[in-house]
């Protein structure tokens, strides 16, 4: 079984699930590098998914996802960080829902436009007078609002620092598999054994966690 993290542009998926990966003793997978690495090894060019989806649109951009995300979820068990947008394409969610716990990662949008403007802006927005600003604030919301209605746990990371939030995301996919008191040993070989835990009804939101801790946010 595969812990997935998901949530907008900028808001630690990646540095929190390699760290949760190397707690775990678990692979880590990351589907913007796998999109990036498929491309490279069907055209035998290296592009960003920035610069894929800029040059030959979503759709072509889509396609590389959804094989990016059937070979992240091939590693089971492993912890993958999503594109943001990923949980859009229903093709994805099906093949993630299938052998994996979904964690949103929750963040203000505007916290989020502080950390992302200086790393290169998503190929969605368009040119504005605000640098894209007010686009990237609604696309985040949007993609935290369809995310809440697939995921199985959220994990709110305002003040927190990624030490945290990793302990946070630990500590609710033990709960979530109801053995809290899991040693990191534990909870690894839980995960491989494969049994998904059952989905939460719908219409039910995502269980919340929080913790504190040490380090910062990087990349994700």
């Amino acid at each position: 079984m595969n812990v997935v993290l998901t949530g907008p542009k900028g808001v630690g998926k990646s540095t929190v699930a390699e760290r949760l990966a190397a707690r775990l003793g678990l692979p880590w997978r990351e589907t913007d590098a796998l999109v990036e690495s498929l491309y490279q090894a069907e055209t035998g060019r290296r592009l960003s998914c920035r610069d894929i989806w800029r040059e030959h649109g979503e759709a072509e951009f889509r396609r590389f996802e959804l094989e990016a995300v059937r070979q992240a979820v091939a590693a089971d068990p492993c912890v993958i960080s999503l594109g943001g947008s990923t949980l859009f394409q229903g093709e994805a969610v099906e093949v993630l829902r299938a052998g994996a716990i979904i964690v949103l990662l929750r963040a203000d949008p505007a916290v989020l436009w502080e950390r992302v403007r200086d790393r290169g802006m998503p190929a969605y927005l368009p040119d504005a007078p605000d640098g894209g600003r007010a686009a990237f604030v609604a696309r985040a919301g949007e993609v935290m609002a369809q995310a809440a209605a697939i995921a199985d746990l959220a994990v709110e990371t305002a003040g927190l620092e990624a030490g945290a939030v990793t302990a946070a995301v630990f500590r609710a996919v033990a709960d979530r598999l109801g053995v809290p008191d899991m040693t990191a040993q534990a909870l690894g070989d839980r995960l491989r054994q494969h049994d998904r835990p059952p989905p939460r009804p719908p219409g039910q939101p995502p269980a919340a966690a929080t913790d504190t801790g040490e380090s910062s946010y990087g990349r994700g």
